[in-house]
């Protein structure tokens, strides 16, 4: 039986009415995006994360910068988990979380920097209990929507990044492109170096960049974390 709660070093994720709970390639994203990304990007002041879960990106961002994160979720359960755990945190003040279908929302501002971790495995089989079915599959929201959603709520010089299954990714690049954003930065992650790549950590934006490629292994072939993964997060897991 899974936890009911994730301690982090600064923050606690209680999981208990969430289909999805904390996964570690949810962990690294967030991390990517703290350690890696946003430290690159200008000017970012307002952040909003579409289908915000737990919380957990809202509160991993919200623990290493100053500005104001909002987050959307459709499923009821998760939305008053990610309000709990976000109003246990330190960072309530400058974090807000609603209920609601992203498509049919309407947002007051437009976004510097618009996050997501959407629905995964599309046409994949599906599991039996709807709630799960909603949060891991696009049986909510497809990539086109999710697509047309971004540019909507996102500023013209603004950026998105997205967590998404690996096998998903080239479909997601032709689209993008096809939509007129441009892909910057591309980090394929696998569990070990002798497996398979599993997810496709994307920041894409409107302005013109060159695509840089990169990998990212999590484990080392005894079951450790690799360096990489541990420098990512250290700030977050509690005994790194």
């Amino acid at each position: 039986m899974s936890n009911t709660y994730f301690q982090f070093k600064q923050f606690i994720i209680h999981q208990d009415q969430c289909a999805m709970k904390v996964s570690t390639d949810s962990c690294l994203f967030g991390a990517w995006l703290t350690k890696t990304i946003i430290p690159t990007l200008p000017d970012i002041n307002q952040v909003l994360d579409i289908g915000a879960g737990s919380g957990l990106l809202m509160l991993m961002l919200a623990q290493e910068y100053d500005f104001f994160i909002e987050g959307i979720e459709i499923d009821s359960s998760a939305f008053q988990q990610a309000f709990s755990n976000i109003t246990r945190s330190d960072w309530k003040d400058r974090l807000n979380v609603c209920q609601g279908d992203v498509r049919q929302h309407t947002f007051k501002d437009k976004y510097d920097l618009i996050i997501s971790n959407p629905p995964f495995y599309e046409m994949d089989l599906r599991p039996t209990v709807a709630s799960k079915a909603a949060a891991m599959h696009d049986t909510t929201l497809r990539f086109e929507e999710l697509l047309a959603v971004i540019e909507l709520n996102l500023k013209p010089d603004g950026y998105f990044a997205l967590l998404i299954p690996f096998h998903r990714f080239d479909y997601l690049k032709e689209l993008s492109i096809s939509k007129g954003f441009f892909l910057h930065k591309v980090v394929h992650v696998q569990h070990r170096e002798d497996h398979a790549f599993i997810r496709s950590m994307v920041l894409l934006s409107k302005k013109p960049a060159e695509t840089s490629i990169e990998s990212m292994t999590i484990k080392e072939k005894d079951g450790s974390y690799t360096s990489d993964f541990k420098q990512l997060l250290r700030e977050y897991y509690l005994y790194l």
